[in-house]
């Protein structure tokens, strides 16, 4: 089995401050700060995270 955790389970408050992505951007990846994002890579598919190999 395969587990990734999301940073945001270890992160027990917000701090000031962090560095957001820009509007558009951030509708794209699922969240407005850097901080909280984590790509999904699928260890059954091979390729990167939007299944392109080579």
């Amino acid at each position: 089995k395969y587990y990734r955790t999301p940073p945001n389970l270890y992160m027990t408050f917000q701090p000031e401050h962090m560095e957001q992505f820009s509007p558009m951007e951030a509708l794209r990846k699922g969240t407005l700060w850097k901080d909280l994002y984590d790509f999904y890579e699928n260890p059954y598919r091979g390729g990167d995270a939007h299944g392109k190999k080579g």
